[in-house]
């Protein structure tokens, strides 16, 4: 079987709907707890191995378009750990960031381990906690490889993985707003920063990059009352032209998203 280029769901209810895992037995409450554990899991990974946030947000819209073609009730827990583990590898290519297989698969390993609350397993394990035995590294990199396979056939080889995060600074100097204070710029990035690492969230799926990077700087300026003129895009850079319907809507997803976001840090904290 041959998947489609990827493209943009046109609602929360087709998401639903074509979720592959519901035809399966699973909620959509389930689908999107589960993929938020991906993303957790993937969050550690990348922060042991200081990647930058685009390389994560990127290895999330990975993730996000392999489940929403591929069901997640399909994927034990390591087949989980593998995919996740996956996403992070090929992003560390697509983002000129790479990372040895063997790295990204041990650093999201002890991930799983810290999110199960265990040790990893001292056989396996040096006293400095690096991996002291190869049979079992090569072990975890052949099924991170697998997994990977899974993924390029899943994107049909589409791996255009653009994030909001990285277009956010650009988008603000084609409008005119490199003057804005620099309280609303920082507020518009951190709107997309989280847009893509919030628990559940599915923007990514919904909106392109730019509209959602778009949606970030509007409600940023809003927030700081700083005028933002539309009317004068074309389209032909790095801002989009998009209906007030869309605009509205990204706004709207990327901020209860963040509210969530940053609820959830607070009673963590």
């Amino acid at each position: 079987m041959s998947f489609p280029r990827y493209g943009i769901f046109n609602s929360v209810q087709e998401l639903k709907d074509k979720c592959p895992s519901r035809k399966h037995g699973r909620t959509w409450k389930q689908e999107l707890n589960y993929r938020s554990e991906c993303v957790e899991l993937m969050t550690k990974c990348c922060d042991s191995l200081k990647l930058h946030d685009v390389t994560l947000h990127k290895s999330v819209v990975l993730l996000q378009r392999f489940y929403s073609r591929c069901s997640s009730t399909e994927w034990a827990l390591m087949k989980k750990w593998a995919m996740a583990s996956a996403c992070v590898f090929l992003a560390t290519k697509i983002d000129s960031s790479y990372h040895r297989l063997e790295s990204v698969a041990h650093a999201c390993y002890r991930a799983l381990r810290a999110h199960q609350n265990r040790e990893p397993e001292p056989e396996y394990y040096k006293a400095n906690g690096s991996p002291g035995n190869q049979a079992f590294l090569d072990g975890l990199s052949a099924m991170v490889r697998d997994a990977e396979m899974d993924l390029i056939f899943a994107l049909n080889f589409d791996f255009n993985a653009d994030v909001a995060s990285s277009l956010v600074v650009y988008q603000v100097a084609e409008l005119g707003l490199r003057g804005a204070p620099q309280a609303m710029r920082s507020l518009a990035m951190q709107f997309a920063y989280n847009s893509i690492t919030a628990s559940r969230s599915v923007v990514c799926l919904l909106y392109s990059a730019r509209e959602i990077a778009l949606g970030c700087i509007s409600k940023a300026c809003r927030a700081h009352g700083v005028p933002l003129d539309l009317s004068s895009v074309t389209g032909t850079g790095y801002v989009p032209v998009v209906s007030q319907e869309r605009l509205a809507g990204t706004q709207l997803r990327v901020t209860s998203r963040v509210t969530q976001y940053l609820h959830t840090s607070r009673a963590k904290g």
